[in-house]
């Protein structure tokens, strides 16, 4: 499983080459007692809890972090959060990794024992008294050791920010302030900025301290004075303290040649973080009305709109929403939009960023190009000519399709109104581009389908079989309430008329006759989005010899007869061929070896043993965390040939299992063994109606190949088919370490699920250094206020 390594190493022993080449692979085995049952790692800082339970300190920690209050393993509810060092085993796996050294495995240092609250107290009173003393030497000591108690851990920061030390050093650096700018010295401050970067917030008495006069002056001081580390250690310690309290804020701007220092670390950016900073502090301080007329001038006349457009093209994500924060501040201001008119570019910047960033983004460039049209007219009496010169500049580049586009995937409601006036506004100025036909009008209520609007005769290109089917029907007995029409429209994908070429072969064959050989071109028309497919009126191939199959329950676990499929499809002719596939076939094919029932199929989710912390869970062990019985009906999605289907069957549980028919007849081999196939990609929404099934479940399907937001899309639609109190078993979803903690994690809690069990480990068969890892979790909907 998860706890083994895959390790090359020659033989001793044998002298021959094919000898050496057979024998270079060994699995080298992790007791698994050395293993956290969190992460499934080779625990460095062992600590067991009040349960008697061991785990690695840094994993336990993020468990109580996020907020859970019962040990993982035995789910019973802390007595206490202290964390024993288990010694003895550290120590063990010290010498264990030690014995294994050859094989890669690096010595694990004896790890620092976390710093206490009481330490913490200590050494803020030797700093108090020292600053009292002002004695420099022994404050900066005394400093840089709670620097490096920092350093060593999220927990030590935790400790020394609960314990009082921000006020303290926020007293000592105003009592060193002046000091420092006098003499030029930056240690003993640049100590204190480097740790305070992390204290925030502070209490009430740190944010005086530091927001003192004094202390403004030598942050200024280091923004244009101190080296690359201290300038970017005094922005960020500025940008808190700034989005704390607005007295901060009208107390910096006073302060000589804080705005230039900060535009001049975003003109000579120090890194990403700084900039970030930067960026803020100039938002905080240009987001009050009281003093917007005075800053906003200030900035746009040393040039800061040019850098956001800078800034705007390359940005990352964060970035881009911070400049374009900035900006829409200063487009408050009639000396900020005078500059947006007179830059060629920012309006094709703008008009880019909207849709393709953020949320966040196209609001806030909703927002600018709102200020900046709206107020079109104050460059010229009659509004035609330089301002309306950047809504046509708009129009040239695609401003409407943009922002319809924005309409139709939804917004707020501010910025919908703003959008409405937008697309009016744009609308009168289309006559000034040739390229639009004047006469015909931008309705801003509505979003018409763009396939009709950018070439109506397109329809003609398509098959008369498919205009058949999709042509509105008219329904015989008139108007019905329930279609609230007299005419249907039978559905297909929206992505059908995009393949003209494949449609057409797909629709052309004899009414009334046999359907043409074309599985493979129907399901890669379907895998491009072409889904529903469109119905046709012939009949399907078949085998010539087909039979009956076999009675249940006979037929669960027996392969099927070969005359049950049509193989034109397929590489294999035969059933034989795809069980001994594994064995005889190079290359990559899905489910490679799941054809063969008495193979690996045979124990899936079987054994009666249930291992804690394991990526393995058992059927029996997800049934027994509901009431016996209430697990009825579900579905199992990308289920290979449905044995999970099977398993449950034998529990009289019936399931539903969808399945592609890549390069194997998936869905007649899941029919033949008596369960239910649905052939539908991951990309359809799932065809149950909302709050009826009691299990979804998904193994390796559900994997990082699939675009981000399209799993958003279909994780909300799982959680909409389970009924409240349903389970949702997410099995072995792979994907890389970093994956994991920035995007993928975040995006499964978003959904709204209880987690009942949730397991991560290492996928090492292809070698630790691509922090490869599954998540094997289930899932509970709410019982209560699940919507």
């Amino acid at each position: 499983m998860i706890v083994s390594w895959r390790l090359g190493r020659k033989s001793k022993k044998d002298k021959k080459p094919s000898q050496e080449i057979n024998s270079d692979m060994e699995m080298i085995m992790i007791p698994r007692h050395f293993c956290c049952p969190i992460s499934l790692d080779l625990m460095k800082d062992p600590v067991t809890l009040s349960t008697g339970i061991t785990y690695d300190r840094e994993s336990i920690d993020k468990w109580i972090e996020d907020g859970n209050l019962t040990c993982p393993v035995t789910n019973q509810v802390l007595a206490s959060f202290d964390q024993i060092p288990n010694h003895s085993l550290r120590k063990m796996i010290q010498d264990w990794g030690f014995e294994n050294r050859s094989y890669g495995f690096e010595r694990i240092p004896t790890p620092r024992v976390p710093v206490t609250p009481y330490e913490v107290s200590e050494i803020c009173k030797r700093v108090k008294a020292a600053t009292q003393r002002g004695e420099k030497k022994k404050c900066q000591e005394l400093v840089r050791k709670i620097k490096n108690w920092g350093k060593e851990s999220e927990r030590n920061k935790r400790c020394v920010e609960e314990n009082g030390a921000g006020c303290v050093l926020s007293a000592c650096f105003e009592s060193f302030a002046s000091a420092a700018m006098e003499k030029d010295d930056q240690d003993l401050t640049g100590e204190i900025l480097s740790v305070l970067v992390w204290m925030f917030p502070l209490g009430e008495e740190g944010q005086t301290r530091l927001g003192s006069i004094k202390s403004l002056n030598c942050l200024v001081w280091f923004l244009k004075s101190g080296d690359l580390s201290a300038r970017q250690n005094a922005a960020l310690v500025l940008k808190n303290l700034l989005a704390l309290d607005q007295r901060h804020v009208n107390a910096s701007v006073e302060i000589e040649g804080v705005v230039e220092s900060l535009v001049k670390l975003i003109k000579e950016p120090i890194c990403p973080t700084a900039t970030k900073a930067s960026l803020m502090a100039i938002f905080y301080m240009t987001s009050s009305s009281s003093l917007n007329e005075k800053m906003i001038p200030t900035f746009v006349e040393i040039g800061l709109v040019s850098l956001i457009i800078e800034i705007l093209v390359d940005g990352d994500k964060s970035i881009c929403e911070k400049a374009l924060g900035v900006l829409s501040h200063i487009c408050d201001c009639k000396e900020g939009r005078e500059k947006v008119y007179e830059n060629a570019l920012i309006i094709t910047v703008l008009i880019t960023k909207i849709v393709s960033v953020s949320n966040l983004a196209s609001e806030l460039s909703v927002s600018i190009l709102w200020k900046v049209f709206k107020n079109h007219k104050e460059r010229s009496g009659d509004g035609d000519n330089d301002a309306g010169g950047v809504v046509v500049e708009a129009l040239q580049v695609g401003a409407i399709q943009k922002l319809l586009v924005l309409l139709q995937v939804g917004c707020g409601h501010s910025t919908k109104e703003k959008l409405k006036e937008l697309l009016k506004l744009l609308n009168q100025f289309r006559v000034k581009l040739g390229c639009f036909d004047s006469s015909e009008d931008l309705n801003t209520s509505s979003v018409s389908d763009s396939n009709a609007t950018e070439n109506p005769d397109r329809q003609l290109d398509l098959p008369s079989e498919f205009l058949a089917f999709t042509s509105g029907q008219a329904l015989p007995y008139g108007f019905n309430t329930n279609f609230d029409s007299d005419t249907f429209y039978p559905p297909v994908g929206q992505a059908c008329t995009r393949f003209p070429h494949e449609l057409g072969r797909f629709m052309s064959y004899k009414v009334n006759g046999s359907c043409p050989d074309d599985e493979l071109l129907a399901q890669k028309l379907l895998l491009k989005g072409c889904e529903p497919l469109p119905r046709r009126r012939c009949r399907p191939a078949t085998q010539a010899d087909s039979v009956e199959p076999y009675p249940l329950p006979a037929s669960l676990w027996t392969t099927p007869p070969n005359s049950s499929v049509v193989w034109t499809a397929y590489t294999c002719k035969d059933y034989t061929c795809l069980i001994n596939r594994m064995k005889t076939q190079k290359g990559f094919d899905d489910c490679k070896d799941c054809f063969d029932l008495h193979g690996r199929e045979k124990n899936r989710w079987a054994s009666r043993q249930i291992i804690e912390g394991s990526l393995d869970l058992t059927i029996d062990e997800v049934l027994a965390t509901k009431k016996p019985g209430t697990i009825r009906i579900g579905l199992d999605i990308g289920g290979g040939v449905a044995t999970f289907a099977v398993r449950m069957k034998e529990r009289n549980i019936t399931i539903i299992t969808t399945s592609m028919n890549l390069n194997g007849p998936f869905n007649n081999f899941i029919a033949s063994r008596g369960v239910v196939p649905l052939y539908i990609s991951i990309s359809q929404r799932l065809p149950f109606f909302d709050n009826t099934l009691d299990i979804v479940h998904s193994m390796h399907v559900l994997s990082n190949w699939i675009p981000q937001t399209l799993l958003h899309f279909l994780m909300f639609d799982i959680y909409r088919v389970l009924r409240p109190g349903g389970l949702f078993w997410l099995d072995h979803f792979f994907c890389v370490e970093d994956q994991f903690l920035d995007v993928y994690k975040p995006l499964i809690e978003t959904i709204g699920f209880i987690k009942l069990k949730w397991v991560v480990g290492k996928k090492l068969d292809r070698g630790a250094e691509l922090r490869e890892m599954y998540l094997t979790a289930l899932l509970e909907k709410p019982l209560k206020n699940s919507w």
